[in-house]
């Protein structure tokens, strides 16, 4: 069994920032273990992902062309296809071919080729930590995934007409744009709680209670995606920067990881700690990666049959009812 505790060890308290209700806690330390492994931030590392041959709103293909082990973390942006879609849970690849992983929607007003390709892109964009935290538990919380971006729209009064199918990348650059100079003060304020020296990743607290951890094994996976993770907590951070943070709560105890089975080549678990669950993966028996959300989505689905009717079906019929094809 791989250990993921020694990934949470190095809690820097002191040099964490607080924007009104949100605490930034860097993890730093070396560890005597690193997976030699990649980590994927766009798609120059040789990774192709398309859609299947049958319609399937969750689940995608991702094609390897060269051998040598890539990591792609959760959250990350594919956009193109028949819909914009976030990866839900990580994976290793570390030989050609092809493999089938888990995606979850995050525009739900289209259901037809981008550019007449069956292709995505990833561009390094990750989805905010609130919309990451709605499939915590992966695929069966689509339906909160949604309702995450509906929420976003509404807290920052972006309507139908500035963002026509609720794209989550078009929705974020609509409020972008809209709210610059604030999103360009939040980015200084928490920018040092992702820049500590020797740093492999940080815990979220929302009102003193642990909301989100993302951890490498070492540094340099870390540097590699720091900006993204930065991006893709400012609209939550600005959204709660008039709010008071609460009384800190310490107490989390171990790791608990549960094995399941591996999407490519990564060993593979479902991993809590304290009311956080999400993923872990590991390569050759070293921890590589974890990520860990607020679990929004167990109890935010309302209406299991409804989602798992739109998982399984034909999505345009779904599309058309909501009224997105006119």
């Amino acid at each position: 069994m791989i250990d993921f505790n020694a990934l949470v060890q190095g809690l820097e308290w002191e040099k964490s920032v607080v924007v009104g209700s949100t605490r930034f806690v860097p993890i730093t330390g070396k560890l005597e273990r690193i997976g030699e492994v990649d980590v994927v931030v766009d798609g120059t590392a040789g990774v192709t992902i398309s859609e299947l041959e049958n319609e399937d709103v969750n689940r995608v293909y991702v094609d390897i062309k060269n051998r040598g082990a890539r990591l792609v973390i959760s959250g990350l942006v594919i956009e193109g296809g028949r819909q914009t879609r976030t990866v839900t849970r990580p994976f290793i690849v570390d030989r050609p071919g092809r493999h089938i992983i888990d995606v979850n929607c995050v525009e739900q007003g289209r259901w037809a080729y981008d550019k007449s390709s069956s292709k995505f892109e990833m561009r390094g964009r990750m989805v905010s930590r609130r919309t990451k935290q709605s499939y915590a538990r992966q695929r069966a919380t689509q339906s909160a995934t949604w309702r995450s971006i509906s929420h976003m729209m509404e807290t920052y009064d972006v309507n139908d007409n500035m963002a026509p199918t609720q794209n989550f990348v078009e929705v974020e650059e609509r409020i972008m744009e809209g709210r610059r100079d604030e999103i360009n003060r939040i980015r200084e304020r928490i920018l040092p709680a992702f820049t500590v020296e020797g740093q492999r990743g940080v815990m979220v607290l929302e009102n003193g209670v642990p909301t989100s951890l993302e951890c490498f094994d070492d540094p340099e996976k870390w540097s590699t995606l720091r900006d993204r993770f930065v991006e893709a907590n400012l609209l939550d951070t600005l959204a709660n920067s008039s709010e008071e943070e609460g009384e800190i709560k310490e107490s989390r105890g171990e790791i608990v990881a549960e094995g399941v089975d591996p999407l490519c080549d990564e060993v593979s678990f479902r991993l809590s700690w304290s009311d956080l669950v999400g993923w872990g993966v590991g390569y050759e028996n070293d921890a590589v990666y974890i990520t860990l959300g607020k679990d929004k989505g167990r109890h935010d689905s309302p209406e299991p049959d409804y989602v798992e009717r739109i998982c399984n079906m034909d999505f345009r019929s779904h599309v058309e009812a909501q009224g997105f094809f006119g």
